[in-house]
């Protein structure tokens, strides 16, 4: 399978997303809400009680999720770029892995 620079994702809501943090009290709840930068448009939150250890955790996930959409259209750019240098036969293992990973992103199962 070939990705084109102009990549193959459009099921999405289109990047860039960024984390919204808040707490809310009494309840000692923590949420990290992410977002559409542009519009505000929610598009998930992680939630975590702030008295337990994993909230760094929490905001660790947060953040990669909303990472998401800027590296599925950087890997799909570097993918398009790796096809015309033929990375494809000088890192198969490397390759096979990028594209398991796009595919992952844009539900599409490998055969």
């Amino acid at each position: 399978m070939r990705y084109t620079a102009g990549g193959r994702m459009s099921n999405h809501t289109p990047g860039p997303w960024e984390i919204n943090e808040e707490e809310y009290y009494p309840l000692n709840l923590h949420v990290h809400s992410i977002r559409v930068k542009d519009t505000n448009e929610e598009i998930c939150d992680t939630a975590y009680w702030t008295h337990k250890e994993n909230l760094g955790e929490s905001r660790c996930n947060a953040l990669l999720i909303a990472a998401a959409p800027d590296l599925l259209k950087a890997l799909e750019r570097i993918m398009g770029k790796a096809y015309k240098q033929n990375w494809n036969d000088n890192y198969p293992e490397e390759v096979a892995q990028a594209e398991a990973a796009i595919d992952k992103a844009n539900g599409l199962k490998r055969l």
